[in-house]
């Protein structure tokens, strides 16, 4: 079964047919694949620049304790371990680093401050049952622990809110 039909004297004809196929096709596929690529880089830009401003607060942090006389335990780093509900969100890698971007800027006022004057209930409500919305999608924090030392670390479920359960007012 011939799919076109040249004549014999048209062999050039088809010759010229094909090959511009070949390379339509061939320029879809490498479209495709510089494509992937172009989001794989985009997300660890993203993932970067996160991490540069994390770092930034580090320093700044640092900074200020080192003036300080007094050598106190102080607050140097803050890590969020984020779980999210098991469903399939299109842009979960993304998602996840705005959520954490959002909780690490409630809790930028606690870098800097001395270990012995935080207290854990107090920090823990300042995440806790807060609602957050970020790229169409709303959540309620729910913190399952906290680590209080110079590394604070908060272990935070992001519970997913769909649009049409009733709401409650935030905190």
């Amino acid at each position: 079964m011939k799919i076109f039909y040249f004549p014999p004297e048209r062999q050039l004809a088809k010759d010229m047919a094909l090959l511009t196929i070949g390379i339509i096709i061939g320029a879809v596929l490498a479209t495709l694949a510089i494509g992937y690529q172009i989001e794989k880089v985009h997300n660890e830009n993203s993932l970067l620049k996160v991490e540069l401003n994390e770092r930034k607060n580090q320093i700044k942090a640092l900074e200020d304790q080192v003036t300080e006389a007094k050598k106190w335990f102080v607050v140097k780093e803050i890590e969020i371990d984020l779980e999210l509900p098991k469903r399939n969100f299109a842009d979960k890698d993304d998602l996840e680093l705005k959520i954490k971007e959002q909780i690490k800027e409630m809790l930028k006022e606690i870098r800097g401050k001395r270990v012995n004057n935080l207290d854990p209930q107090v920090i823990w409500h300042i995440v806790e049952g807060r609602q957050i919305e970020t790229l169409g999608y709303k959540f309620i924090l729910k913190v399952k622990g906290v680590l209080v030392s110079e590394k604070v670390v908060f272990f935070v479920y992001a519970e997913y809110q769909a649009s049409n359960q009733q709401e409650e007012p935030v905190m």
